[in-house]
């Protein structure tokens, strides 16, 4: 199918070393999946750049610092036109950009039985951030609880990242056909999440011979995070995922284990040692 890559600067914009990084798992992506190559930016300022490209090295010559957020998307097409760069990710709309890994398999039938426009897109993805624009619009949805109305209607595979534009937050979730590594980093004093399809990108960027990983010049993995099917993560300056409630009909709310610059599960690779919640102020442990 795809896949997806995440750096994400907790404290300000990402450096030239975070930059090369995320080149590299572009590139690494792009190995095995080639249809297209797509990119979303965001800077300190909130001002956000998108581009796609059929080589994913017109994709990185495109990039330039600064940069707080980089999003990146390796398409392999199973659905839509592969030449057209309008069925690559990033998609947008008034509410939201976001990127897919997976297959929809109902994208059609929710399409016309919520009377939705597919803007030319031919991808099943698109669906996605249309049903979450219809719940926002015509329900008076606020974001989180239209992702969860949507996700509750989708059938098939998917892993995705959605950002609010008018949250300026990103959301996450997945099921249990997918998969995604999410890792808390940090190099020269500041701290990055870092986020892939293929946990060996964060391999390739790591330095930390406690986890296994040994990189010159790369990060130490503070610790690694496997999201957990159907739950809906929060990701934001103000902590590195706030864990809502499993999709299900019914009403919303946030899931009381919120932590603030903290992670609701930890899982070290290869073995069974689980690493302690990190605090705001205890990166160190």
């Amino acid at each position: 199918m795809c896949e997806i890559q995440f750096l994400y600067g907790l404290e300000g914009n990402l450096s030239e070393e975070d930059l090369e990084v995320f080149k590299k798992m572009l590139a690494f992506g792009a190995q095995m999946n080639n249809d297209a190559t797509g990119l979303m930016k965001i800077d300190g300022n909130g001002r956000i750049f998108t581009a796609k490209a059929k080589n994913f090295n017109v994709v990185t010559e495109r990039i330039k610092l600064p940069a707080k957020v980089l999003l990146g998307h390796n398409r392999q097409a199973t659905c839509g036109d592969k030449t057209d760069l309008k069925n690559a990710h990033p998609f947008a709309n008034d509410r939201a950009i976001w990127v897919h890994n997976g297959v929809i398999s109902n994208a059609e039938s929710l399409f016309q039985n919520f009377k939705l426009s597919r803007d030319e897109i031919e991808t099943d993805s698109y669906i996605i951030g249309k049903l979450v624009q219809y719940y926002v619009k015509n329900h008076k949805k606020k974001f989180v609880q239209a992702i969860q109305k949507t996700f509750a209607r989708l059938e098939g595979s998917y892993s995705v990242l959605i950002y609010s534009r008018k949250e300026d937050v990103f959301y996450y979730v997945k099921n249990e056909t997918t998969d995604f590594t999410f890792a808390l980093a940090r190099r020269d004093g500041q701290h990055i999440i870092i986020g892939s399809t293929d946990v060996r990108n964060i391999e390739n960027a790591a330095r930390n011979e406690k986890y296994g990983f040994l990189a010159e010049n790369g990060y130490d993995i503070l610790g690694l995070f496997d999201p957990e099917p159907e739950v809906i993560y929060r990701i934001s300056d103000d902590g590195i995922f706030q864990a809502a409630k499993v999709i299900k009909k019914g009403y919303l709310t946030w899931d009381d284990r919120r932590y603030r610059k903290g992670w609701s599960s930890w899982n070290e690779p290869y073995s069974s040692y689980s690493c302690p919640k990190l605090s705001k102020w205890s990166y160190d442990y």
